[in-house]
């Protein structure tokens, strides 16, 4: 997005910037997404958070979509998930506040800064979020938004954010099931996205398998997960994922 149009995107939100809201002084705007704006905050005692405003302002909100943000955050206790502290509210602006996790968002790592993520970080940033996806898949909640822009990283740690189109096991079965699939799927694209960041492009020719060089493990477990998003029903758990992508992208395992 061009940053005269980002600028016009934030304009409502930045008014915020600087107001205290039941304890919380708010700071910069951190990020606008598809479901609210989130600031940095510090709350009482002085202790850092995340409050994301809910969007558009309106005097009214649909409880549901509410309820369906917070509840994976409310029922997983996760390193790499926000913890979920409660509602706040300025007049007609409800905040859900979060803790706050440290990093920038992959978005930013790949496509601002360039960075080239080799085999060591592709398989570290890779087991975390596998390892959180086992933990909400197997409390009954899933993601289903899992891209770059929604997982932030300081170098070290992963964590997941933006739960604003997450699903639960109470949605239904086949619902669940979906989501579920599309989070491993997502988990592929995301290890693919990492893979490029190093691709030469003299390879260029086609499809990422292709392209990129992959060991035979890796260009199964791709496959597999990707094709879990057409076939909801045969996907690979996020358990199964976790193992076969550990076997298969643990640093020794990179051609």
């Amino acid at each position: 997005m061009p940053r005269a149009a980002e600028f016009l995107v934030a304009l409502p939100y930045r008014r915020f910037c600087g107001r205290s809201v039941q304890g919380y002084r708010l700071g910069r705007l951190a990020g606008i997404g598809g479901s609210g704006a989130v600031f940095d905050a510090v709350g009482p005692g002085g202790v850092p958070a995340a409050l994301k405003l809910l969007r558009p302002l309106r005097p009214s909100y649909d409880l549901a979509a509410v309820w369906r943000e917070v509840a994976p955050l409310s029922r997983v206790d996760h390193p790499a998930v926000p913890a979920w502290r409660g509602i706040v509210r300025a007049g007609c602006a409800y905040f859900i506040v979060l803790e706050r996790m440290p990093g920038d968002s992959l978005a930013t790592w790949l496509f601002e800064r360039r960075h080239v993520f080799g085999p060591v970080e592709v398989a570290g940033i890779g087991s975390q979020l596998a390892d959180a996806l086992v933990a909400l898949h197997e409390a009954g909640a899933a993601h289903g938004d899992l891209r770059p822009a929604n997982i932030l990283y300081d170098g070290e740690r992963v964590s997941l954010i933006d739960f604003g189109l997450s699903r639960q096991e109470e949605d239904g079965a086949e619902a669940f099931t979906a989501a579920c699939a599309a989070d491993i799927a997502g988990f592929a694209d995301l290890v693919l996205y990492l893979r490029y960041s190093s691709f030469d492009s003299s390879r260029r020719g086609g499809s990422w398998r292709d392209e990129l060089p992959l060991a035979p493990a890796q260009r199964r477990f791709l496959e597999e997960a990707l094709a879990g998003a057409d076939m909801p029903g045969s996907a690979l758990s996020a358990r199964e994922a976790r193992t076969r992508f550990l076997d298969a992208f643990s640093s020794r395992c990179f051609t």
